[in-house]
This record gives C-alpha cells, structure tokens and sequence, in this order.
C-alpha cells in the first residue's frame, strides 16, 4: 500500500498556474491551433492543430451534432453506440453507470483503451469517464481517431482518442419530453459572452435487466434466494457553462451528478432482497489560452462516489463506499513554420489523486454483519511528460511525421518511466484521395481501482505494471461529389494487458497483467448522399481481438469479431426522420459465445413552425433481448421497446 501524501491545494496550483502564465506570452505563428470548424474538412485532435482530414495519417470520424441528435439519443454514450467502428457496452438503461462499472466506447477491441477527451482535456478519471452525464444538446461536434494516441496525449489512448467539443454559443431553446419510463428536459440560452446549456433526466424502474440469480446471504437462512436485478429510480442533471472572455481566453465549467437505485428483486414475489443507491458527482473546470499556434489549458477535474446497499433482511444495517478522484493539470503546446515543415513542442503535467474509504457486509446470512472499515488514505502521483512533432514533406505528394513523447509518473515508493515513438506518412494519390502509413507505440498506467481498490469480491493489486504496445495501420481515404469512404488495415499487439481475472476461490477477482493481448482488422466506411431527401452512411469491421492468459501458451477470442453499423436519413420540408443500427456479433468471454447485439433506433422530427419542433424516437425498435455487456456468466440484457415524444421551443 502506498504511504498517504498531505497535499496542498496552493502549493499543487502554484506550479501549474506559473507555466501557464509563462507560456501565454510567447509569440505565435501563422495559423490558428483550433480554428473554426468545417465538416468533412477540417479536424483538430489527429495532429493536434487543424488539418483536413485528407492530410491526416489516421483513421479519423467526425460527428456533429445534428448527426448525434439524429441517433434520438439524450446524452454521447448512447449515441455513439450507432458509429461505425465503436463497440459498446453497458448494464443499465440509457447508458446508466453502476458504481465502477460504466459504460464502455471499445475502439478495436482494446477494453479500458479509450481516451475520453472534453474540448482537448482529458476526461477519465480512475479510468471512467462517464459519457452519459454529457447530453447531446450541449455537442457541437465528436472527433474520434482510431488506432494508439499515446505519443500526442499519453496514457490509457490505445484503441483511440474521443475528444467532445462543446458549444461555445448556444440557441436559446426549452426542450420537454417524456415517454416509456423516463422523461427528459432542457434548456439552453446564451447571454453575452457566456452560454448555459441545462439538462434534466428522469427514469423509473422498467423492467429486470439480468437472468435469474442465486444467493445465500440476501436472507436470513442457507437457503438459496432466487433474484433479478433491475435499475430503480434514477434523476440525473447536467450544467455546462461556458465564458468567452475575448478571442484568446475562454473559461468553461460541466457539472454532472447521478442519483440512481439498483434492485436485487426477489423472482418469486418480485419484493426487493436489495437496494444500492448510488450519488456520483463530477465537475469540470478549463480555461484555455489561445493565440495563433499557441495553446494552454489549465483544468481541474473531480469526481465523488457515494454509495450505500441495505439488505431488506437486515434494514438496521447499511454497507456503504466513500471514494473521490481528482486530477489538476495543464497542457501546453506550440507550433511553429520550419521551411516547408511543421513542427510542434508541447508538455503536460497532471496531479492525480485517489482516496476511498468503505464498510462492506461480510459473513453468510445467517451470521451477516460489517466489515472492519477499509481506507486507502490518500494517494496521489505526479505525472509529467513533454511531446514533439515533426511534419516535414517528402516529396510533392509525400509527407512523413515523426513524434515522440516521453512520460514519468512519480508516486512515493517508485517512478515509471514510457517513450512512446511514431511514425507516419501521408500521401495525396489526387485532389480527392489519400492514403497513409501510422506506426507507434502506446502505453497505459495502471488506474487506482485496479492497484488499491479492495472490497468483499474485488482485490487490488499494487504491483501491477503498465500494459504497453505498438500499433500499425494501413488506410486509403477518398471524397467524390456526395460520397466518401475510407478503409483502414490494423494490427495491435499488447503486452502486461490488465484485466480482473477469478482467483482459486472462484470469487475474488483481482487486477492482473495478462501476458498479452493481440487484434487485427479491417475497417470500412462510406457515406453517400443520394438526393436533397436522402442519404446513408455504412460500416463495418472484422477484427481478431485475443487475449492470453499469464503463463498459458493458449489464446482465447475475447469480445467480438464482426460489427456493422449504417443510418438512413430522410428530409423533406419540415419533416425529418434517421433510422439508426449496430449489429455486433461473434462474441465470445473467456471461451463462451454470446448472442448478438442488434440495436435499432428511430427519430423523427416535425418543425411545427419557426418556433416549435415536435420529436419522436422509438429505442430498441425491434424489441430485442440482447445482452448489453460482454459477459457470458454475468449477463446483463437491453430493456424492451420504449417510445418518447417531445417538444422544442425557441425563444
């Protein structure tokens, strides 16, 4: 266990605060490092300063807001669940957390490899980044590049970078709905230089999510009790608030708190044998500086997990979790015109820390009791790391970008160390093609859950070490007309990969270094509009994701082989319609198959007049039972049908 550090606040902001102060100064170049956005033209996050996607070496998605808006999703996890090339995960309804266990966005198949990034500052926090306390009103677009990122933006990027760029102006909008057990309202309005954008979410319990299940300490006896698990009540609200000072300074603060109840219910008389009821708060803080090739960001991100669980049998006994994280840092680059080159030079620091304490049931159901309380004290680390980049041409179709990155990370007892190199090639065939080359190698560092986290099922363990590796890809994009498509060859290989695995008992589950994880694929795309009323988008991947156990020669298939995504949008007049589908399938866990997982939605809009539009989405049309995570011996299932109407007001 790592020894507990005093920190103090002043002394962690003086630091952080003084190169930001310093680096506001410097000169810049000619080009702005986030100009003003085009779709399908320009990006941000591949290269770290705007660049079409053309001239980018990687396998680059763009998503706007009336793309999200058309999936008839609430919030980003449960829209991006519909993009091509996007595995998802998750137990409960509209994409609900439940304690540690969050929602996933898998890119290639590389589980906790997703780096979560809001307006270019990253997300995760002990390894969660909660996507769907972000609603979709508050998005102005979703850049995701697949494939490792580690060298532009360190740890946990081994599948790929999502980075969520918020509205910095907004309409001023009420929106109410409601519909099948929840209801959802919004309000957006802009005055002067700052922007508000207000989200409200309510569900109600709509039904069981997971098989029946078997307990003997939920009563009073031996006996076994037979259970389901269902999600109860649920509120949810999000603020995000941003303040332009001038063309160089913006400040902008999210707020995203969770209040919801899972159900153990009994299968014979549907009574509740267990009630967890779970408060998860977070808040978000960035100011950015910005002028011409020069950007600074200082931000601080917070989250605080509160959570009890009363067994029925027992009422006069409450288990109950208490944990915080926290992360200060500042991210500063600069970019500067060498000849024909390009070159970029930029440094990070992050403050990380992690404190939870917890009082868990212990005991068979006859003798059920509490737990000594368990603290981990406070832990903190430091993480630095300083990047380059260097984007020279080859040729007059040709260019090559080299980047290196190095990082340390600095706790009590030890530091690690990771140099991350890549390289790249971008070649114009035309005006309207390219084709790339993308090598590097990424790393991950261990999260607090898996090192320290300790509970009655859950161990951690402090000698974890990093899971590194390389990643290499093959793409060809090209743009004719209306249409575009693009493919892309990968290959992954991981090492030290973490994972919770059952130790002997055939309970516990610890955080262990896997020997090795491995995946390679294929990945297409292609968008087309067909006429002013129609057009679609389709992909599809098929990958190869294993993983092998320490000390095994043998390697198991693990999550999924084949997934296909598509749209169909409609326009006519004031009506408007998107069908929306993913279709995820030759899955596997530890050896066993699972079904696959085919969500389909529908959206329509109706403009009432200049001021009113009437909405109307049907989610999970086809009223399947898939499960919603990749478990075979812990399933957990999609709810049924559920239709929701709503209005939007401008004012």
């Amino acid at each position: 266990m790592k020894k507990s550090r005093k920190r103090n606040w002043q002394k962690k902001l003086a630091v952080p605060v003084a190169l930001c102060c310093l680096a506001w100064p410097l000169q810049a170049g000619a080009e702005e490092a986030n100009p003003e956005y085009s779709f399908d033209e320009v990006t941000v996050t591949a290269m770290r300063y705007a660049a079409k996607d053309l001239d980018t070496p990687a396998d680059v998605a763009v998503y706007t807001n009336e793309q999200l808006k058309a999936t008839g999703a609430t919030n980003i996890v449960e829209a991006l669940k519909y993009k091509e090339g996007i595995i998802y995960h998750s137990m409960g309804s509209q994409g609900q957390s439940w304690g540690n266990m969050t929602s996933q966005i898998i890119i290639r198949g590389v589980d906790n490899g997703t780096l979560v990034m809001i307006n270019g500052v990253p997300a995760n926090l002990n390894g969660k980044y909660n996507l769907e306390q972000i609603p979709v009103d508050s998005v102005e677009r979703v850049e995701i590049v697949k494939g490792g990122g580690s060298v532009l933006y360190g740890s946990e990027a081994f599948g790929g970078v999502i980075n969520i760029i918020t509205k910095t102006k907004v309409d001023n909008t009420v929106t109410v709905s409601g519909g099948t057990n929840q209801q959802n309202h919004a309000l957006s309005f802009q005055a002067g230089k700052a922007s508000f954008n207000y989200n409200y979410g309510k569900t109600t319990e709509g039904g069981t999510v997971t098989a029946t299940k078997s307990s003997t300490t939920l009563g009073t006896t031996k006996t076994p009790v037979y259970y389901k698990i269902a999600f109860g009540d649920s509120n949810r609200n999000s603020l995000i608030w941003n303040y332009k000072f001038n063309d160089n300074l913006n400040f902008s603060y999210m707020y995203g708190a969770d209040d919801y109840h899972i159900l153990y219910r009994q299968t014979s008389t549907n009574s509740i044998l267990q009630d967890s009821h779970y408060e998860n708060d977070k808040h978000m803080a960035q100011l950015e500086y910005k002028k011409d090739d020069l950007t600074s960001k200082l931000y601080f991100n917070k989250q605080k997990l509160d959570y009890t669980t009363l067994e029925t049998a027992r009422p006069s006994i409450l288990a109950w979790t208490k944990a915080e994280n926290t992360v200060l840092g500042l991210d500063t680059q600069k970019a500067w015109e060498v000849g024909k080159g390009k070159l970029l030079a930029g440094f990070t620091y992050q403050d990380e820390g992690f404190e939870q304490t917890q009082q868990a049931f212990t005991g068979s159901a006859s003798s059920r009791k509490l737990a000594a309380v368990r603290a981990t004290g406070s832990i903190n680390r430091d993480h630095y790391a300083v990047y380059s980049q260097w984007d020279t041409p080859l040729s007059d179709k040709t260019r090559m970008i080299l980047s290196a990155r190095e990082d340390v990370v600095d706790t009590d007892d030890e530091r690690f160390t990771a140099f991350c190199p890549q390289f790249q090639t971008i070649t114009k065939i035309d005006e309207h093609s390219s084709w790339y080359t993308n090598i590097g190698k990424s790393f991950n560092m261990p999260n607090f859950t898996s090192l320290y986290y300790t509970s009655g099922l859950f161990v951690g363990n402090p000698d974890l070490k990093p899971e590194k590796g390389m990643n290499y890809e093959i793409g060809y994009k090209a743009e004719q007309g209306s249409s575009s498509w693009k493919l892309a060859l990968f290959k992954l290989d991981i090492d030290d990969k973490i994972e919770w695995k059952t130790l002997s008992d055939g309970v516990t589950r610890q955080a262990q270094n896997l020997s090795g994880f491995r995946n390679s694929g294929i990945e297409v795309s292609y968008n087309n509009k067909l006429s002013d009323k129609f057009s679609y988008t389709v992909g599809g991947s098929y990958g190869n994701p294993e993983s092998q156990s320490s000390g095994s020669d043998t390697w198991e298939k693990t999550l999924g082989r084949i997934q296909l995504s598509g749209a169909l949008n409609y326009k006519c007049g004031p009506t408007a319609a998107a069908l929306s589908a993913t279709y995820f399938a030759d899955r596997s866990d530890e050896g066993e198959d699972i079904s696959p997982f085919f969500p389909v939605a529908l959206h329509v809009t109706h403009d009432l007049s200049k001021m009113y539009t009437l909405t109307f989405d049907v989610e999970n049309l086809l009223d399947r039972k898939d499960v919603s995570n990749n478990s075979s011996t812990s399933a957990y299932y999609t709810l049924p049908r559920s239709y929701k109407l709503g209005v939007t007001a401008r004012f």
